[in-house]
């Protein structure tokens, strides 16, 4: 080595293991070619060999050492020694990997030689997108990081403000006081070149190893933790050996092992015993190099938990995780893989999984899904600062508000729709709304959970005066999350709302106040969508920039900028303020008020009939009950529904028992309305067992003889009836799945079962059995109708479907029912209303 100080920085990475080696090369061969700095890396047992099939350019120098077999007193000699070897190069910035032994100890030496943070930083790498990895992956990460000032995280959204890592699923890892960066990485190249080895090479690699005559080759990707080899594995193993042979006939399940797990070969021995007691099961461990061959191989993937997960759905291979429990990793939670943790559920996946050798129906959405989940970013070269010792601080400005969230980095920060009102001059106010964002690490799930919640709260409006979009200028895709969701908001509001969309861009200092590069791709994205000539032009964009905003922040947290920065700010500032201005002139000003009344759409029509679908079927119901007291049993007294406005999240638990009442010898279930915030404080079930309700149900006894009145039960009993029949009609006509969009059913079937519980603990009641019955055959009825002819969607009449919900929702008790519904909103929405001086 060289003892002279190189003229430019020099960057040292220094890795154990093979994860992080891939990333650190990709790092080096990008540092080296744009920002001209040398590198050289220290790498060891099989980050060395990855390193060595990764074509790095000459000029970096790869370097060996060994800790094999040592102590930990040589392990902190050899650390030692890099230490000193970086210092006599001239080394600005040390990286090291984050998940082996000797990475702790090496954080643990840098820390105690005291080295000034102008001479050298060290910063220490987490290659893994997951918050948490169990194993003892984030044990030993909390470990090094103790030792560490400087963190560098690959998922870009573990490194914003108060970002929360584990090393236990309960136990935070304290980030206090350290300076966190994030890059937005992720192996996405070497994916794309996978994909291309995969067409070339497959065939060839698989008659290499006599596998070209097998019809279903799965490959296991092994781990390295004490958690996978006594639990995750084991539980593999046996719940293959329980299922039906013929499900298994055709496969072969190859071993790919951890590089790290071969010397002692644990879950090779499992894999041998179990296929020397199940003969009926083809496997063998794989003798291939690398994971990549495996990944050529491979008809679909199974494992439990890697950080190469993400890239076997990116190369669209069918992949299961398994094991003894679930764990909640990118794929699992965007529902991208199939799960088993028991035999039965094994069988299903990989029934499923022979079925589809590829996952190419839905590509890139999936693409974007995971993109944004492991916070991987396309420019992530733009985020290598390391060689000119950017430095971060936090700094916050406010009181804390329970509607932010700002521990959960990727979620939406704003958690609930909120009013913000602003009074200009003495005569005018200005609402605006802040909403959820879209494209949530939570999941597809979550997006449309945020986007029913922003339709049901503009749902309460009289009217909108504006819808504004906000962007970045530079984006270099508009995901599908965006493309998806914007047209849900046009398709419920209806075409005639073009004219009050704007467009408003934030950081728009870097492309000179201009939407930069979003620019074509959103006249492309509004051009494809169903409703047409959406204007994009001067008069409705807007270009912002926040960093004046945070300047101004940053001056009073004490932090210094030169004259050329503060003069950069002024003029950021000077032209936000000009563009607020503009903005609030055009909204008050040529903008025509876009009314409610004139909300009229498929989308706004299926969603009013959604918010008056229990009022409908619980008034349905009671009219049963009713018509059987009177035809059973000649009674006059009846039964009322008293509808009761409830709080805002409040859910009925499908699990809890709940107490009964009899009324005039009918059983009643009585409403018992739970709270649920992040988790249900009244009860410990999950919240899909949770269903929100907007009124609970109170009933009550009244005398009645007059026959007019039956009369008048029967009449309204077959109105409500033949409604929500076209009602069906309608949803049937406007949706492709029709029982996930139907909703009456799953309601028609709660209250079905409800009665059938009810008749098997009252045995000797025979009036809820007749209401079972009625019920039942209202079902029946109901679903035939699914083989008449129905009208197609282009020949639907929305002005009778305006009128049909008018007519029905003027029905007495239905009318009720809806008016605790509308103090409910009202309620809510005055809550979430804040007045702005």
């Amino acid at each position: 080595m060289s003892n002279n100080v190189p003229s430019t920085s020099l960057v040292c990475f220094i890795v154990c293991d093979g994860g992080p080696a891939a990333h650190f090369a990709a790092f080096a061969t990008n540092l080296f070619h744009q920002n001209e700095l040398q590198i050289i890396i220290y790498a060891t047992g099989p980050a060395l060999t990855k390193l060595k099939d990764s074509h790095l350019p000459n000029d970096i120098q790869l370097l060996s050492f060994s800790i094999e077999n040592f102590d930990h007193e040589q392990q902190e000699q050899v650390a030692t020694q890099l230490i000193d070897n970086c210092l006599k190069q001239g080394t600005r910035t040390i990286i090291v990997d984050i998940g082996n032994k000797f990475d702790r100890i090496f954080q643990a030496v840098s820390s105690k030689r005291n080295i000034p943070n102008d001479i050298i930083h060290f910063w220490c790498y987490y290659d893994n997108p997951e918050p948490y990895v169990p194993g003892g992956y984030s044990i030993k990460t909390e470990e090094t990081i103790k030792s560490s000032q400087y963190i560098l995280f690959a998922n870009i959204n573990l490194a914003k403000s108060n970002s929360i890592i584990y090393s236990l699923p309960e136990k935070r890892i304290d980030l206090t006081n350290k300076i966190v960066e994030g890059i937005g990485y992720y192996p996405v190249i070497e994916v794309e070149k996978l994909l291309q080895q995969r067409e070339i090479e497959k065939d060839s690699l698989r008659a290499h190893y006599g596998w070209t005559n097998i019809q279903h080759l799965f490959v296991y990707f092994g781990g390295n933790n004490d958690t996978y080899f006594d639990q995750a594995f084991p539980t593999f193993l046996s719940n293959l050996s329980h299922i039906d042979k013929n499900i298994v006939q055709d496969v072969l399940f190859l071993l790919h092992q951890h590089p790290a797990a071969k010397k002692q070969n644990r879950d090779g021995l499992l894999f041998q015993e179990c296929l020397s007691k199940n003969n009926h099961i083809q496997g063998i461990i794989s003798t291939l190099r690398t994971s990549d061959q495996a990944q050529i191989v491979a008809d679909a993937a199974l494992y439990y938990q890697t950080s190469m997960a993400p890239q076997f759905v990116l190369l669209g291979l069918p992949t299961m995780q398994v094991g003894h429990e679930t764990y909640h990793d990118v794929l699992v939670k965007f529902n991208l893989c199939y799960t088993a943790t028991n035999a039965t559920e094994l069988v299903v996946g990989l029934t499923q999984m022979k079925e589809r050798s590829e996952l190419s129906d839905k590509t890139q959405q999936r693409k974007e899904l995971i993109y944004n989940a492991i916070g991987y970013t396309p420019d992530w070269p733009n985020n290598l600062h390391l060689g000119d010792n950017f430095d971060e601080r936090i700094v916050k400005f406010g009181d804390e508000d329970p509607n932010e969230d700002h521990d959960h980095p990727g979620q939406s920060v704003t958690q609930h729709c909120r009013s913000y009102v602003f009074t200009i001059g003495t005569r005018t106010k200005l609402r605006l709304i802040d909403t959820p964002g879209m494209g949530d690490t939570r999941g597809p799930d979550q997006d449309d959970l945020n986007m029913q919640h922003i339709l049901s709260f503009i749902n309460n409006l009289s009217h909108l005066n504006a819808i504004c979009i906000l962007l970045k200028p530079n984006e270099s895709r508009l995901n599908f999350v965006f493309r998806s969701y914007f047209s849900q908001l046009t398709d419920f509001l209806g075409e005639n709302i073009r004219n009050n969309i704007i467009f408003c861009f934030t950081n728009t200092r870097a492309t000179f106040f201009t939407p930069g590069n979003t620019a074509p791709l959103l006249k492309e994205t509004l051009a494809n969508l169903p409703i047409k000539h959406i204007p994009f032009n001067k008069s409705n964009t807007f270009c912002f920039d926040n960093e004046s905003f945070r300047y101004l922040i940053a001056i009073q947290n004490g932090i210094n900028f030169d004259d050329f920065q503060k003069e950069e700010y002024q003029e950021s500032w000077i032209n936000s303020v000009t563009e607020s201005n503009r903005l609030l002139t055009h909204i008050c000003g040529p903008l025509k008020t876009y009314p409610y009344i004139e909300w009229k759409s498929i989308n706004h029509a299926q969603f009013q009939i959604n918010q008056i679908s229990r009022p409908i079927l619980e008034t349905i119901r009671n009219l049963f009950r009713n018509l059987i007291l009177y035809e059973e049993k000649s009674s006059t007294l009846f039964i009322r529904l008293y509808p009761i406005v409830v709080l805002h999240s409040s859910t009925m638990c499908t699990k809890c028992k709940r107490m009964m009442k009899n009324y005039n010898e009918f059983w009643i279930y009585l409403d018992d309305p739970h709270t649920f915030s992040d988790k249900c404080l009244n009860c410990r079930c999950s919240r899909r067992r949770h269903i929100d309700v907007r009124y609970k149900l109170d009933y009550e006894l009244s005398d009645n003889a007059n026959r007019q009145f039956i009369d008048e039960m029967k009449s309204t009993l077959y109105q409500v009836k033949q409604t929500i029949l076209e009602f069906r009609d309608f949803f049937v006509a406007t949706s492709r799945t029709l029982k996930t969009n139907d909703p009456f059913l799953s309601l028609l079937n709660q209250m079905i079962e409800e009665e059938n519980q009810i008749c098997e603990l009252k045995t000797n009641n025979s009036l809820n059995l007749i209401l079972y019955k009625n019920l039942n055959q209202f079902k029946e009825e109901y679903e035939q109708i699914q083989n008449v002819s129905i009208p197609n969607k282009n020949s639907i009449n929305l002005n009778k479907i305006y009128k049909l919900i008018q007519q029905i929702s003027r029905i007495d008790i239905i009318e009720k029912q809806i008016d605790v519904i509308k103090q409910y909103h009202q309620t809510y929405m005055n809550e979430q209303e804040k007045e702005v001086s």
